[in-house]
């Protein structure tokens, strides 16, 4: 296998009791070093004959221990996609240099979407940097949301990857055919607003986010894999460099600028990360939601 056991070991270390998932994927070869999903459970205990109250136990859980979340889970993504987004916005024409001022929201008719904070004005850049909401309302209202989501599958979203394992689940990229089809209603404008920041339709694998940021980090169409050998030739993706560029300086600044991740900035002068950080409401507890 593909998997680096240490360092499997130690994500599933660190998340310990709490409820998630890890995915570590090499962004030049798409090796899976890590596919970690907590919390999680014995085999043995099926294999063995499980007991009634074991199995009463596993199925009470609120934290789900039998759904495999790296493969299986879907969440909104929300603002981790606010990248392809941007990419999105280049291939349609948008000037990256072109100020957005947001003041802390955007309104739309009578409603306010509401930002995370008062940023000024934000080119695209400086609005990854601060996930600032309201400039990807703007350039997400003004290209439309039918020509973001192609942009989103070329980066893995909604899609199933040849992997030894069952049960995969695609997510949803929405678009206006989607939505039609799905709910005999039109797509509108707030439908918009919403996946431009992956809230909303949008659901997501972290397997398919893992996907996302190696295609986005190496340019290449990465596909992932667990067993050694079976890595095929990749292609490049359909994307200028220099659009990868415009995004990639945006998630550099996340972490290694005044982003939103500076508090992740590595203490290494030869190791540098990039990212980019999203929050969104995952897991209800007795009528409450948790993120």
């Amino acid at each position: 296998l593909t998997i680096d056991i240490d360092l499997h070991n130690y994500a599933a270390r660190r998340l310990g009791i709490e409820s998630g998932s890890v995915v570590v994927i090499d962004c030049l070869t798409g090796d899976i070093l890590a596919l970690v999903s907590m919390p999680c459970f014995d085999p043995n205990s099926f294999s063995e004959g499980i007991g009634r109250l074991e199995w009463k136990m596993l199925n009470s859980d609120d934290r789900i221990p039998m759904l495999n979340k790296s493969l299986q889970g879907l969440y909104p993504p929300g603002s981790t996609l606010k990248p392809m987004a941007g990419l999105a916005f280049l291939k349609h024409g948008i000037d990256p240099e072109e100020k957005v001022v947001c003041g802390g929201g955007y309104r739309l008719g009578n409603r306010v979407f509401k930002c995370l904070g008062r940023h000024g004005p934000m080119d695209m850049r400086s609005a990854i940097m601060k996930s600032c909401n309201t400039y990807f309302y703007s350039m997400g209202r003004r290209i439309g949301y039918d020509r973001i989501a192609p942009i989103a599958r070329m980066l893995g979203l909604g899609q199933e990857f040849e992997l030894p394992m069952p049960s995969q689940r695609y997510g949803t990229v929405p678009d206006s055919a989607w939505k039609k089809r799905k709910f005999e209603k039109d797509w509108s404008q707030s439908d918009t607003l919403n996946a431009t920041i992956g809230q909303g339709y949008v659901q997501a694998s972290p397997l398919q986010l893992a996907v996302f940021a190696a295609r986005i980090a190496s340019g290449k169409h990465i596909e992932p894999y667990l067993i050694e050998g079976q890595q095929k030739p990749l292609k490049p993706l359909n994307i200028p460099e220099a659009h990868l560029a415009v995004v990639r300086e945006g998630m550099d600044l996340v972490v290694n600028g005044a982003g939103t991740a500076v508090a992740s900035r590595l203490p290494f002068p030869d190791i540098r990360m990039a990212g980019k950080t999203g929050t969104a409401q995952v897991r209800k507890i007795a009528g409450a939601q948790r993120g």
